[in-house]
């Protein structure tokens, strides 16, 4: 039987533990894991976001990339007999520069089993902003610009819309991760609109998701979250899974050691 952690992070996430990255893999098998994904963050363009610390502090550089990459080749040699580890990204999704996302694939295509696909930014003017970055950042740079809790939480699934929209034929994303991230600071900031606690708000994007023939990273993170509080994919999205058959692989999103694994059984109670 497999048992897949499909959203991991390693020693060279640069917001990350130092945890070793063979430390985390030895606690999966011990786990009991079949199957590891490591999704370390992809580089980011610094003229398109509005503060360019973010450039590095959220994504490796290009030449740690290449690194990352030799160093899993490496650990794949070493834990062939034990655990199918995929080499692989999470690839940001960026609503003022689709072409950078492609262009970043399409470089890194031949050294990828699988990538995922993340919305961590959102709009504001002509620059990006994060929206998981602090309760404080989320308040003063998103809420204050867009006008409302309720129209973030439209304007993120606004960006949904986009990515989906996009061509990547060429090397689809084998997952959307952490789809439901915008409700990470949801206990400080919860919408007034009950719009988007309806299983009937998510029907379009499920339907959509389903005839891109994408999966879904079934992300635990937001339960250690005392922001949040809940798995971000919520029993609303969770609804349209079911009915439409969306595949959901399980993601700890794990950032350091104790992380791995976390939540697996209410994951699978959820399934």
């Amino acid at each position: 039987m497999i048992k897949w952690d499909g959203h991991t992070h390693t020693e060279f996430c640069p917001h990350g533990s130092l945890d070793r990255t063979v430390d985390r893999i030895e606690k999966a098998i011990q786990l009991g894991f079949t199957h590891y994904s490591l999704t370390e963050h992809a580089p980011l363009p610094e003229e398109s976001l509005a503060d360019p610390q973010f450039k590095d502090e959220c994504g490796m550089t290009f030449e740690r990339t290449i690194e990352y990459f030799s160093f899993i080749k490496e650990l794949k040699r070493i834990y062939s007999n034990k655990i199918t580890l995929f080499a692989a990204l999470e690839i940001d999704f960026l609503s003022n520069n689709h072409a950078f996302t492609k262009d970043l694939v399409k470089r890194f295509q031949n050294d990828l089993d699988e990538w995922i696909i993340s919305i961590h930014f959102l709009a504001v003017n002509t620059k990006l902003i994060c929206l998981d970055y602090s309760p404080q950042s989320f308040q003063e740079q998103l809420i204050n610009f867009y006008g409302s809790v309720d129209e973030v939480h439209f304007a993120y699934w606004a960006c949904l819309e986009q990515l989906l929209d996009q061509d990547f034929s060429f090397f689809p994303p084998h997952r959307i991760a952490h789809l439901g991230i915008i409700r990470k600071f949801i206990v400080e900031f919860p919408p007034i609109n009950n719009i988007f606690e309806t299983s009937e708000f998510y029907q379009p994007i499920m339907e959509k998701i389903k005839s891109k023939g994408y999966a879904l990273d079934l992300n635990m993170a937001g339960l250690a979250q005392p922001t949040c509080g809940d798995a971000y994919l919520t029993n609303a999205m969770l609804y349209w899974c079911k009915k439409y058959k969306i595949e959901l692989v399980y993601g700890s999103d794990a950032h350091k050691l104790d992380s791995i694994g976390q939540y697996f059984d209410r994951a699978h109670s959820l399934i």
